[in-house]
């Protein structure tokens, strides 16, 4: 057996004002075997902004994240508003991924190696 890598990821979780017994949370996590990083949101299994790490950039992002979080009334409207401030803001940090490579490393077969 080998060791592969170690995955970092920071959950922000969240819960509406009047239902602390519902959460929902924001990830950011690290990539495998590129200097990046990803944003996920457990409602939308398909909403993904992956970027070009920077300790500042990440920082930044999870500083607007935990700020959009106190606006918002649900996960519909500060997924609208992460996407309006990612566009506006982030576009030229966004990866831009290989051809070859879809993101996904949990199930990559160039971090199996």
């Amino acid at each position: 057996m080998l060791y592969c890598r170690t995955y970092e990821t920071e959950t922000i979780v969240i819960h509406p004002n009047d239902n602390p017994d519902e959460s929902h949370y924001i990830e950011l996590e690290m990539g495998c075997n590129e200097p990046t990083f990803s944003v996920t949101c457990c409602c939308y299994e398909d909403w993904r902004w992956d970027f070009v790490y920077s300790k500042n950039v990440y920082e930044l992002i999870k500083y607007y994240i935990m700020d959009c979080i106190r606006g918002c009334e649900n996960m519909d409207e500060l997924v609208d508003t992460l996407d309006a401030i990612f566009e506006e803001n982030f576009m030229d940090m966004v990866y831009d991924y290989d051809d070859d490579c879809d993101g996904d490393c949990a199930n990559c077969d160039r971090c199996e190696d």
